[in-house]
């Protein structure tokens, strides 16, 4: 029921509140026409505006977000739900109390823990799911994403009926979005983290601690069922390794159309009392420790380099010395450039466990900087990233989200088109790209483990889990 409700809550229109508005460098726009049926939604002017809030370095106040706003009254997904929603007399009388009691969130309560990871992203939502940005509607649903250009609510609704009750099968473009109508775009959202359950490992003996195995492959296609897809499970994983405890872990890598983010977060829960029938039983629970370990993250970036640049036939270093930023480090990450055409990513990934002199013995170069974290290979139609493996813990915490990386913006340098047999077109490929956002997690495995009192769990997930690859973590 619980899921259900949220489609339904999907169609849900609202209303917002007039607030203090705070000064900062991100441009204002004018309200939408009070003719839209989608007015009182936040605001933006462009993509970029909407990332620099979201990627802010601190949390965003309900001040900070009023300055967006286009109408009046404005109900965050983020605000605790009351007796005024639009549903209410639908809930239960147990469930009005658990909401009541708990304070729930439309975000706790309707999902969208697991389709917004990214809390200052869901602050920004009003809670049908919607933002505005450079004149376009979006809305977030369980399905994925869909994008008016003409602001009314009518359009997507009309489009959200018609997917959700076709059986056909349909196909998305290279970015995951495809054209519903003339004015509205869906884009599959969540398809790069589809849902497989593998190999449950229970309790072992020896002393390392027990550990939960998921998969998730990409896809671009839906095939049939499209119900199922709609209310099965989603990216979150959970692992109840202690009666009424349990960890949440999710490798997320989402596509909203108008922002995208991919990343990883673990948090703790324990059950709430009483009987609901579709209320969110679960309520954050501080964990004694908690960690994230990142292994063979390989990012691909498909901007499609342009087919007359010559690469090299042989695998060839473009440079040594080279940095990328991302949100897994505090520092820009050094890096060196590869080019070249059939490589085997793969092999590199390991090479990097053992840093320079992995590398070093790979490519039987001694020259590679001793701190080097990354690889960036360049082929004639993908750009791959592979991290050095990495990890992060903290103690008495509820959770921990770690992004690897965010943005809209794409760049290819027009000296490929002045130049484009000469090294320096690659190289300028390669300088335009330093600040290209991560688009997609093409392999890559995290480890989310959890210390909930006294006692050790954890989760694997795996862009590609077979049987194979087991973990032996010792605590």
């Amino acid at each position: 029921m619980k899921k259900i409700f949220f489609a339904i809550a999907c169609m849900t229109i609202i209303s917002c509140e007039q607030t203090d508005m705070l000064e900062n460098n991100i441009s204002t726009v004018p309200s939408v026409s009070q003719n839209s049926l989608s007015e009182n939604v936040i605001e933006f002017k462009s993509k970029e505006d909407l990332a620099k809030v979201i990627k802010s370095d601190e949390d965003l106040t309900r001040s900070t977000v009023s300055m967006f706003k286009t109408g009046g009254k404005f109900i965050s997904m983020m605000d605790e739900i009351d007796s005024s929603y639009e549903h209410w007399n639908e809930f239960s009388e147990d469930e009005k109390k658990c909401i009541v009691d708990e304070k729930l969130t439309y975000y706790e309560a309707l999902g969208y823990a697991d389709l917004v990871p990214n809390e200052n992203f869901a602050k920004l939502l009003n809670n049908k799911g919607e933002i505005i940005v450079d004149d376009s509607l979006y809305r977030i649903t369980p399905i994925g994403t869909f994008c008016a250009d003409t602001l009314n609510s009518k359009d997507i609704d009309a489009c959200y009926n018609r997917l959700v009750n076709s059986k056909d099968t349909i196909k998305c473009n290279a970015d995951g979005s495809v054209k519903l109508s003339s004015n509205v775009t869906f884009y599959n959202s969540f398809a790069a983290v589809n849902k497989s359950d593998f190999n449950y490992n229970s309790t072992r003996a020896g002393g390392y601690i027990p550990l939960k195995y998921y998969g998730s492959n990409a896809s671009s296609t839906w095939v049939g069922g499209l119900l199922a897809s709609i209310f099965g499970d989603r990216s979150t994983k959970e692992y109840e390794y202690i009666s009424k405890r349990k960890i949440n872990a999710s490798l997320y890598d989402y596509n909203y159309g108008v922002y995208y983010e991919s990343g990883a977060l673990v948090y703790t829960e324990r059950k709430r009392g009483g009987w609901f029938s579709w209320i969110n039983g679960w309520k954050d629970y501080d964990a004694d420790e908690l960690g994230i370990e990142l292994k063979n993250i390989v990012f691909e970036l498909d901007f499609k380099t342009p087919s007359h640049v010559q690469f090299p036939k042989e695998l060839t270093f473009v440079c040594k010395n080279t940095v990328i930023t991302s949100n897994l480090s505090d520092k820009p990450i050094k890096t060196v450039d590869i080019c070249g055409y059939d490589i085997d990513y793969k092999m590199i990934a390991n090479a990097l466990k053992f840093g320079a002199q992995g590398l070093s013995s790979l490519f039987n170069d001694k020259n590679i900087p001793s701190d080097v974290g990354a690889v960036r290979i360049l082929t004639p139609n993908v750009m791959y990233i592979v991290l050095a493996d990495c990890s992060i813990s903290k103690k008495n915490t509820h959770q921990i989200r770690k992004v690897f990386n965010s943005g809209v913006n794409f760049f290819v340098s027009s000296t490929i088109i002045s130049d484009p047999l000469s090294i320096k077109s690659i190289v300028d490929v390669f300088n335009g790209t330093r600040s290209l956002p991560v688009k997609h997690i093409k392999e890559g495995r995290a480890i989310f483990t959890s210390k909930i009192d006294g006692s050790w769990g954890g989760i694997v997930i795996d862009k590609n889990y077979t049987n194979g690859g087991k973990e032996y973590i010792y605590k």
